[in-house]
């Protein structure tokens, strides 16, 4: 199975496995007409692979996965888990604990010839570990038109502020998923995680996705991944990359039959968004949250574009993200 799944043995198209069938099939037909035996020959071939890809992607690879990391993952795992699974393209500048796990993992699920719900396994890419071709470097590896998921540590993406106003105009499919490194607080020299590498980003017309939990990580990214494919969008999913990426947890891993689903729902949900040239900053919530909705109906798990905790009519309300705003929360209860 894996020499028949291998990326380089077999030309995979993108898109859906059944919509590669539909037209395989379409073209059967017309060979039939034209008395193409050697043709209808290499033709059934491929329809064979594509329908050994579907099995696997059925019985056994992702499912696997998946129960896997409902036992025990930790933020890195989930992360990779939903790039692995739906991005065609990966980019990894393993310099963190949290990205080292990252590329350590993808390393592993493709040479154990996992396979994608595409039937097929990802296009990795390794950035260097610093130096002034990274920009250069990811755009090199993000050349592709097609869906790529993005891994590199919270102080790197500053430096590529410059990259991400161009993948907004552009309208490029990219997901950064992104650890926020640990600072020490002026007052009590704690060290908590440090949003303003990733605020200072705000202004780059790429929306960002903050996670609080494993769980979260792994939701958050998924409707990530599934936006960014059906629009055509760059997104971030940034999250505590020193307490959860050193903590494990159960979650709730979605399978590849649910995968398969959510992308295809958001896909039909936002054919007016996908068409469209250009999107306003009101268009892309509502994208958002539209996505957020086919999650729900999903996985029973709800989000939304923000939350509000308080009186209902309120004299005075501090906006925060998170993981300032659990903290706030905590505080008005008390």
């Amino acid at each position: 199975m894996a020499s028949l799944l291998a990326p380089d043995s077999f030309s995979w198209q993108h898109g859906s496995l059944e919509q590669q069938k539909a037209a395989i099939a379409s073209r059967l037909g017309v060979l039939a007409e034209q008395n193409s035996d050697s043709l209808i020959a290499a033709t059934q071939q491929e329809l064979q692979q594509l329908h050994l890809a579907q099995q696997a992607i059925d019985t056994h690879e992702p499912q696997d996965l998946a129960v896997e990391l409902q036992a025990s993952t930790n933020a890195g795992l989930a992360a990779a888990y939903t790039g692995f699974s739906l991005a065609s393209n990966i980019v990894i500048a393993p310099q963190g604990t949290t990205t080292a796990a990252v590329a350590t993992a993808i390393a592993t699920w493709k040479d154990s010839s996992r396979v994608n719900i595409h039937g097929r396994s990802p296009r990795i890419h390794e950035l260097p570990h610093r130096g002034g071709l990274t920009a250069g470097a990811l755009q090199q590896a993000m050349a592709s038109t097609t869906l790529t998921a993005v891994y590199l540590d919270s102080d790197r993406l500053l430096e590529l502020t410059p990259v991400l106003f161009e993948l907004a105009t552009q309208r490029a499919p990219v997901v950064f998923h992104v650890p926020i490194a640990h600072q020490r607080t002026e007052t009590t020299a704690e060290r908590v995680a440090d949003l303003a590498q990733v605020a200072a980003i705000r202004n780059a017309g790429v929306p960002v996705l903050l996670a609080q939990s494993m769980q979260e990580i792994h939701d958050l990214s998924l409707v990530a991944l599934t936006l960014a494919d059906a629009c055509n969008l760059p997104l971030v999913v940034a999250y505590d990359g020193v307490t959860l990426g050193s903590s494990y947890q159960s979650i709730n891993a979605a399978t590849s039959s649910t995968l398969q689903g959510i992308l295809q729902e958001v896909t039909v949900s936002l054919q007016e968004a996908t068409r469209s040239p250009t999107l306003s900053p009101e268009e892309i919530a509502s994208a958002l949250a539209t996505a957020f909705k086919v999650y729900q109906s999903a996985s029973g798990r709800a989000y939304n574009l923000f939350e509000y905790f308080g009186a209902s009519a309120p004299e005075s309300v501090v906006v925060t993200a998170a993981p300032g705003s659990t903290n706030a929360v905590n505080i008005v209860k008390a």
